[in-house]
């Protein structure tokens, strides 16, 4: 893991490998980014941050993972960033 968040995020995240899903494997910020090429992304992250999950935004992005499934394939979404994170203990997730 290169950086905190994405070791927050890989339990949950890794979990979708199995479907037909991105998880950002082959970019620079594998778990961060999660994503397929039919996926809308701007339609995807407005209906993900209406639901005001704390410490989590979802940003609408564009990546090319180079390994996995979709590799070479534009796929889009950020799907979180966890935000509020404080040494000694998580806020937010």
């Amino acid at each position: 893991m290169r950086s905190l968040t994405e070791a927050m995020l890989y339990p949950g995240v890794g979990l979708l490998e199995n479907c037909q899903l991105s998880v950002g494997r082959g970019t620079g910020t594998p778990f961060v980014l999660i994503g397929a090429s039919y996926i809308d992304d701007l339609r995807l992250a407005e209906a993900m941050n209406a639901e005001r999950l704390p410490g989590v935004r979802f940003v609408p992005v564009r990546f090319t993972p180079s390994a996995n499934i979709f590799s070479n394939q534009p796929c889009a979404l950020e799907i979180a960033r966890a935000m509020n994170i404080r040494r000694g203990g998580q806020r937010g997730f």
